[in-house]
């Protein structure tokens, strides 16, 4: 049932998303994606750019991809199919980065070793 529901992926959901999207990236630059699934991008870009919020894919060279983190720009969105170029590029980003892990529900465990970075989860989102 669990899988089931982080599995759909739905418009509202989405807009959910934006908003909180929205709400942490707030004069941050662009949102930086690392999402394998085309549905998923396709949805968030959709509610990206209807909040005018720039977005663009994380590099998968990670040498690149880190560069494209700054003080300015640390907004990163990731799924699951991601977290292994998600856990090496956070390993060596000094500075914080907010990480907004679309498919889990609550914080995953791994993520308690990253304690500078900041993950947000479904726990953060505002269904009302």
């Amino acid at each position: 049932m669990m899988e089931q529901l982080l599995e759909s992926f739905d418009k509202q959901e989405a807009m959910e998303w934006g908003k909180l999207i929205q709400d942490v990236g707030e004069n941050k630059g662009a949102i930086q994606l690392l999402i394998q699934s085309d549905n998923k991008k396709l949805l968030l870009a959709d509610r990206c750019n209807a909040q005018s919020i720039r977005f663009e894919d994380l590099p998968q060279s990670l040498h690149k991809a880190k560069s494209k983190l700054t003080r300015l720009q640390n907004v990163v969105v990731c799924d699951k199919p991601n977290y292994n170029s998600l856990w090496r590029l956070l390993t060596l980003h000094d500075s914080a980065v907010i990480v907004i892990l679309i498919d889990e529900r609550w914080t995953p465990d791994w993520c308690w070793q990253f304690k500078h970075h900041i993950f947000l989860t479904h726990q953060c989102l505002d269904f009302s």
